[in-house]
Order: C-alpha cells, then structure tokens, then sequence
C-alpha cells in the first residue's frame, strides 16, 4: 500500500475517472508536452499518456519516482525526481501544458515560478485549496478580491473549471479544492515597482489608496494623479480597481518615477 509523507503534503487523486475528467479539462492532443508537476501515484500521469501527451513528471518524492519509472516504462514518460522550484528542467521547444496536484503549502512559490516561465506554457491547469483558487479568480469588488488577484490575472486569463470535496483525494484533505485553468496573457511581466504598488496598495485596504500608498512612502500628488489618468475616484481604495486599471496606474507611477 502507498503511503503518503505529511512533509510533502501529499493528497493523490482518489479515482481513474477523475483523473480522466481532468485530462479532459486540460485539452492535450496527441503529440503535446505536458509538465506534470507533483504526479504522485500516476494516476493523472497515465491519463495524458493515454490522450497522446508526452510528459515530463516532476516529482519530489524519490520512492515515487522510482515508481512512476517502473509503472510507465516504456511510455513517453521522463520523471525528473526533484523539487520543481530547484529542477534543472530541459524544457521541449514547443510549449506545454503545466499541470499540477499542488501541495497547498507551496501554490504561492509555484504560482510565481509558472508566471516566471509563462513564454513557455500554452496553459496551466492546477489543482489549489477552494480558498486560493477563489482569491486568484475573484474579479474587484469581491470581497476576497486582492493583491494575489491582481498580479496573476495581470498574466493570465483565470477560470475555475471545477470544484471537488476532500472525498476526491487519498487520504482526504481537510479543505475542499478547485481546479484552476490560467492561460497566458501575451502582454508585459509586472515590474518589481508595479508589484510592490498592489502589496502596497491591499496593505491596508480598508484606507483609500492615497492614504494606503502615501503611508507606504509613495508621493501622495503623483498618486492622486495616477488615479485621475486611470479614471478611478480620487477616494477609490484598492479593491475597486479591476487589474488592467491596476496595470494602467503602476505605467504611470513607473513613468513618473
């Protein structure tokens, strides 16, 4: 019997049917590549193999790996038995489709790393913890609306595709998780300026972006003024503002600077 290691957070999928209807969502045809981050048991591994994918497997876990090897020998399976945040990946020159069962306690340094390498990915399709995925879609104005929010959908276009209870995994998690499908948005990686602006700007975001951004250190005219360029209300706070208008207002902070 499989035992999962609390150390890697690992929770594997529960059925070959899901796997299947995951596969599915991601939309691999035969003969693309697809990065399989975390692959654990296999399970979602054998489906892309079985839709024609060749897959590159990333997997931590050196029992798991040697596994994944034995299990799909002779398959169009590389396994690259490391931690996908220090792998030195050989990426394909096609570029592929990332997916991944995240462990919930590494999505944000993952997130970062898929944005780092988002030239390369025709999509990425992630299973997160129900309340991450809701922060990472959620459109301004919602509630859980926030920095995180804005800097991924800066760069992707974000859908979840689908919800599922602790029920779907072995051993069950304690929270419910949401499949994210992110594809990238052929446009500009933010600035370390434009970065800094939305932490900033959420910091404190029941003040008004010239209250929250003057405090931060930011010159309150210059603000006031990015707002204006924008169309956003002189009282606006940080919430209100959709990501391209965030987009809009850190250009011209960046440009003023």
């Amino acid at each position: 019997m499989v035992r999962a290691k609390k150390k890697w957070g690992q929770h594997w999928l529960a059925s070959q049917r899901l796997a299947d209807q995951l596969t599915q969502l991601v939309g691999v045809s035969p003969g693309d590549y697809a990065v399989e981050i975390g692959p654990g048991t296999g399970l979602l591994t054998g489906a892309l193999l079985e839709h024609g994918a060749n897959v590159i497997a990333i997997e931590v876990d050196p029992e798991r790996a040697v596994q994944l090897r034995e299990d799909f020998a002779g398959r169009a399976l590389t396994v690259v038995n490391d931690d996908v945040l220090e792998a030195a990946l050989t990426w394909p020159e096609d570029p592929v489709h990332l997916v991944g069962n995240l462990p919930y306690n590494m999505s944000g340094p993952i997130l970062r790393w898929t944005a780092a390498h988002r030239d390369r990915i025709t999509s990425a399709h992630f299973m997160l913890q129900q309340e991450v995925a809701d922060r990472i879609a959620a459109p301004e104005g919602n509630r859980v609306y926030g920095a995180l929010s804005v800097q991924i959908q800066w760069q992707f276009d974000v859908e979840i595709v689908k919800r599922l209870s602790p029920g779907a995994f072995r051993p069950p998690p304690k929270v419910r998780s949401a499949f994210l499908r992110l594809m990238p948005r052929r446009c500009p990686a933010p600035t370390a300026t434009a970065s800094r602006l939305v932490q900033d700007g959420f910091a404190q975001r029941r003040k008004t972006l010239c209250r929250a951004l003057a405090g931060a250190g930011w010159e309150r005219t210059m603000v006031e003024s990015a707002l204006a360029a924008v169309d956003a209300r002189p009282d606006a706070r940080a919430e209100a503002l959709s990501p391209a208008a965030w987009a809009e207002f850190a250009a011209y902070l960046d440009n003023a600077r």
